[in-house]
């Protein structure tokens, strides 16, 4: 099971650098699961950046995926790991999430920490590169070569 950072719906939404990586993910239903906070996140940014019909048609593809709940439990460990390494609402609430449901959490977030990073969500900073930049490259690199793994 996988479930993806909304910075990872918003780049495949965008047509980013790596949509072609994360269109795998997102392409394998059976495997993806989708949180109430990514609907929040993703409808919140494209209505933003875009208008609302668009936003829409982007929650009903995220839709596509299994939605998971957000129940007191799951809340109750969001606060456990956001307080364990200062995290903000969003990412904990996620993390506890993928922790619960034994997924893989897919993020371009160089704010998690290593210690509680998945496979895929390594990421690697360099001072000479933009930190968005390495923080994607490396996430979709390491999400290409998994998915290449278990093609």
């Amino acid at each position: 099971m996988r479930l993806l950072d909304s910075s990872v719906w918003l780049e495949y939404f965008a047509r980013g650098q790596h949509l072609d990586v994360y269109a795998a993910a997102i392409r394998d239903v059976e495997h993806l699961l989708v949180s109430p906070i990514n609907f929040y996140e993703v409808f919140r940014r494209v209505l933003q950046q875009r208008n609302e019909d668009e936003a829409y048609q982007a929650i009903a593809q995220m839709m596509d995926g299994r939605v998971v709940e957000i129940d007191g439990q799951l809340a109750l460990e969001a606060v456990l790991l956001a307080q364990q390494y200062r995290l903000p609402l969003t990412d904990s609430i996620l993390l506890a999430t993928a922790r619960a449901h034994g997924a893989q959490l897919i993020t371009q977030d160089a704010q998690m920490p290593t210690s509680v990073r998945f496979q895929a969500c390594c990421t690697i900073r360099k001072k000479e590169q933009p930190r968005n930049h390495v923080r994607r490259h490396t996430s979709a690199r390491l999400l290409e070569a998994r998915l290449l793994e278990e093609g």
